[in-house]
C-alpha cells in the first residue's frame, strides 16, 4: 500500500478535509484530529517531530469553486449582453458623426 502524503506545518492545504498528526513511521492520534479548508495553512503539531495527513477529504464544493463558478456565470452574462451593447455603442457613434439626433 501506498503511503499517504503528509503536509508541514504552515503549508497552505490543496484539500479541505480532517487532517490528523503522523509521526515518522506513518502512525497517528486521532484525538488531534483537525479540519482545514483548502488553502489554509495548517496550525502546529501537538507534538515534535509531527506533520499532518490527510484521513478524510470533504465532499462539497469549497467557496473558491462557488466563487469561481459565479465569476464564469457573470462573464457568460457579459458575452452574451456584449452583442447588443456593442451594436448600441456603434449606433450612438453613428449619430454623432453623421449628425443624427437621437431618442
Amino acid at each position: 500500500m501506498a503511503k499517504k502524503p503528509t503536509y508541514k506545518v504552515g503549508e497552505k492545504e490543496p484539500a479541505s478535509g480532517m487532517y490528523v498528526p503522523v509521526n515518522a513511521w506513518g502512525s497517528g492520534d486521532s484525538r488531534a484530529e483537525i479540519t482545514v479548508g483548502a488553502g489554509f495553512k495548517l496550525p502546529p503539531t501537538p507534538g515534535p517531530n509531527q506533520e499532518w495527513q490527510l484521513v478524510d477529504p470533504t465532499k462539497n464544493k469549497g467557496p473558491k469553486d462557488r466563487r469561481e463558478r459565479k465569476i464564469e456565470r457573470r462573464k457568460e452574462g457579459e458575452m452574451e449582453r456584449l452583442p447588443a451593447r456593442l451594436a448600441q455603442m456603434v449606433e450612438a457613434v453613428l449619430d454623432r458623426v453623421l449628425g443624427r439626433r437621437g431618442a
